[in-house]
């Protein structure tokens, strides 16, 4: 028999099943936030094709069907000639880049539904794909990208070398 302060001897029963409901609500929000990384955007997404410019942020799609929406201003920072690049070369960071005159998107939505889940920088898995293309798709003659996706299920990639 459990006792619970203030509830006499049988305990209060309403309070424990509170408790129990509310564990329940834990579980189900755990699965909401974990579908939520995969889930369709619900805001407008910009459709582009591989060598579109692309916008210094919001969301695009390369028109891969089931395919994440791509951080623009993300995926810019691999972009020859993109605000987003310019900016993290005045800065002195070096940035694999994506070939002259491409964007990269379709092969970033390719490489989230298709590529190897492996460990983030903290070890854990669930956030970060490796995807062999078979084409070379970077400026330094990459053929393999990297693909992270943020929390809200938005994604970006970038050309690395295996």
């Amino acid at each position: 028999m459990t006792y619970l302060p203030g509830a006499g001897i049988f305990g209060n029963l309403g309070a424990i099943d509170k408790l129990v409901k509310g564990l329940g609500a834990l579980k189900v929000g755990q699965q909401f936030l974990d579908q939520m990384k995969n889930a369709p955007s619900l805001v407008k997404v910009r459709e582009v094709n591989g060598t579109d410019e692309l916008p210094h942020q919001r969301q695009v799609d390369g028109g891969v069907e089931g395919g994440n929406p791509v951080a623009a201003g993300k995926q810019g920072k691999h972009v020859i000639g993109h605000k987003n690049n310019n900016q993290s070369k005045e800065k002195g960071e070096k940035k694999n880049t994506w070939t002259e005159g491409t964007n990269g998107v379709p092969e970033t939505q390719e490489g989230w539904m298709n590529g190897e889940d492996v460990p983030d920088r903290n070890g854990e898995f669930g956030t970060v794909k490796e995807y062999d293309t078979g084409k070379v798709v970077g400026s330094e003659g990459e053929t393999w990208i990297k693909v992270h996706t943020d929390r809200y299920g938005n994604i970006h990639g970038y050309p690395i070398h295996k």
